[in-house]
């Protein structure tokens, strides 16, 4: 009679959808909220707190006393609630809280397979970023290098040869100094 009865059998219960999966139907505060949560309270059961207030986001793992086992422990809690296989450099590579609220936001939110468009879009939208950090001193090479790349991809399948090459063909070696002057603006 001292001893409680134990519950029957659970009734099943849905079934959990992948934390991935979850998080992409979030807005994004909410995504980080749901994260900066979820590595607080393993960090929490880790380290032995009472309360997750105990754990300043900015403050290394390392200074609040984390081992090489208590990195694993976390890896291992954080490996079982995203569904992810972690390093085991984990928190040495992502030294804080927020560093690794960071990382697996990252890693959990990039889709799993962008269409082709979209990945050429993204990549025009890299490449972009990239021009407004380059030097006039290399602006010619990136012109001539994108204008090839254009042309090339606009005459991808034609059985002509492209007016370039033709070009180029017929040149001679005055006609390649001037092509080359044009090509680089010195003309």
């Amino acid at each position: 009679d001292l001893v409680p009865q134990q519950a029957g059998p659970m009734a099943p219960t849905a079934v959990q959808r992948p934390l991935a999966e979850v998080l992409r139907g979030l807005p994004p505060h909410e995504q980080r909220e749901r994260i900066t949560q979820l590595v607080l309270s393993r960090t929490m059961a880790v380290a032995g707190h009472d309360s997750t207030e105990a754990i300043p986001m900015d403050q290394p793992f390392t200074d609040r006393g984390f081992n090489s086992l208590m990195a694993v422990e976390l890896r291992g809690a954080l490996d079982t609630a995203t569904g992810l296989r972690l390093p085991a450099t984990l928190i040495f590579d992502h030294p804080t809280p927020a560093a690794l609220c960071d990382y697996l936001l990252t890693l959990l939110l990039v889709p799993h397979q962008p269409s082709a468009p979209d990945a050429i879009f993204a990549e025009i939208d890299r490449l972009e970023a990239n021009l407004k950090r380059v030097g006039q001193g290399h602006a010619a090479q990136v012109r001539s290098r994108l204008k090839s790349l254009v042309s090339a991809w606009e005459n991808a399948g034609k059985d002509a040869p492209d007016a370039g090459a033709a070009e180029l063909t017929a040149a001679d070696l005055e006609d390649m100094f001037d092509i080359i002057d044009d090509e680089l603006g010195l003309s």
